[in-house]
């Protein structure tokens, strides 16, 4: 009898760990929030989300209460979340079709074999003429040498990241500090399409500003919350410009002589080109006693590059003309600022260097050998990246080439963050 009991108890114990393993295991639903806003012929999307995504299709039922009248005062894009296989999240969307009793709409949904209810089973939908919108810029800095587009994203207070404008928003914009007289907007106001959240706008920098200050000056951009009371400012409420005063930064201005001191964060691409099973004693990066010449011809304006010494970059560079061209060949998340500019940081400089993205401007070079080996020669053009840091030292990066003798395993065609060993060089004194 005993032994019986014992069986038994073992099957019980069975039984309810399994259920309870099921139960844990049962995906559960509920809405992101229990309050969404809808302004006057607006829309906005209601989401119901999954604790974990599911396995196969699954359709939830809704049921729609409240003073609004649906196909009268709203209507909604359908009556059942619907989730495919994989999928987490789902959405409705309700629009006003202009309710006259400003009434609200309840979303409910009822508990199934196929999931368990959260928290937030019940969703509100009220209607706000005019629900308080807070705005944030893509970013708080930039560098406004050539032009740069500044972005804006507008969500809602109750409805969150799930606002869209129900008609076009115009935001007006007020810019302020020493650089202000630097910056030409190509409006004084940023567009927010119907049925969008985010709009931009274009600045350049004003010809011949700031070339007699010392320094770079700064403008802030920002919305005139004093005409757009309806807005209020985010984390990201104030984009401060730097108007860089000397402008592009044109060949002519690195005249002198510039020795090569380093190849950023060396020993990580020896290791990242090691695990390629390439020998890393083939790359390009022995150039101690390498230096880069730019001369300027008075009469003609002309820069001339010369390369001198001894080192890797010699199987590269040969003496060419240099001028401004358009970027190539850019790094992964690069902003084109302007048609000889970018916003970007190369993968390794951004290891070991802070305050990147960097300002970047290209150069062409009328002679280069492509072939990058010194057994081989190919002559044609290349391209560079430079720029100046605040120690006045040269950035470079090599940004056009064909098949190197080296990094076999990693070149499947250029890419920047492998291939444009981004170097420093310092001036060297008269």
């Amino acid at each position: 009898m005993k032994k019986h009991l014992t069986i038994l108890a073992l099957l019980a114990a069975a039984v309810f760990m399994a259920a309870c393993s099921k139960s844990e295991s049962k995906l559960e639903a509920e809405f992101s929030t229990s309050l969404y806003s809808l302004e006057e012929l607006g829309s906005v999307d209601v989401v119901l989300n999954l604790s974990k995504a599911t396995d196969e299709p699954l359709r939830i039922p809704v049921t729609f209460s409240g003073s609004a009248v649906k196909d009268k005062d709203y209507s909604v894009s359908s009556e059942e979340f619907v989730f495919n296989a994989g999928t987490k999240s789902s959405s409705i969307t309700v629009t006003d079709l202009g309710m006259e009793n400003k009434g609200t709409i309840t979303f409910n949904i009822a508990k199934s074999g196929a999931y368990n209810l959260g928290t937030k089973y019940i969703a509100t939908v009220a209607f706000d003429g005019k629900e308080k919108l807070i705005y944030n810029f893509s970013a708080t800095k930039a560098e406004l040498v050539e032009s740069y587009t500044a972005t804006v994203t507008v969500s809602g207070v109750a409805s969150g990241s799930g606002f869209r404008a129900p008609m076009d928003l115009v935001i007006p914009l007020k810019l302020s500090g020493d650089g202000a007289e630097g910056v030409v907007l190509e409006a004084n106001e940023i567009k927010i399409p119907k049925g969008g959240n985010t709009g931009s706008v274009k600045m350049t920098r004003k010809e011949g500003f700031g070339e007699d200050l010392p320094a770079d000056p700064k403008a802030i951009l920002e919305v005139d919350l004093l005409q757009a009371q309806r807005f209020s400012a985010g984390d990201n409420g104030k984009l401060h410009i730097f108007v860089r005063s000397s402008g592009l930064l044109v060949p002519a201005r690195l005249a002198g002589t510039w020795k090569f001191a380093e190849v950023f964060d060396l020993e990580e691409i020896e290791l990242w080109f090691e695990e390629g099973e390439d020998d890393p004693s083939l790359l390009p990066v022995n150039n101690e006693n390498f230096t880069l010449t730019f001369t300027e011809d008075v009469e003609t304006g002309e820069v001339t590059l010369t390369p001198g010494g001894t080192g890797d970059f010699a199987n590269y560079f040969r003496k060419a003309k240099v001028t401004l061209t358009n970027p190539m060949n850019c790094s992964t998340e690069a902003v084109i600022l302007g048609d000889y500019t970018t916003n970007e940081c190369n993968m390794f400089e951004a290891e070991v260097l802070e305050g990147g993205p960097f300002v970047y401007t290209y150069y062409a070079l009328s002679n280069a050998n492509r072939a990058f080996s010194a057994k081989t020669e190919t002559l044609g053009t290349g391209v560079i990246c430079v720029r100046l840091d605040e120690a006045g030292d040269l950035i470079l990066q090599i940004r056009d080439y064909d098949t190197p003798p080296f990094g076999e395993s990693w070149w499947d065609g250029y890419d920047a963050d492998m291939f444009s060993f981004c170097s420093r060089f310092t001036k060297e004194t008269e």
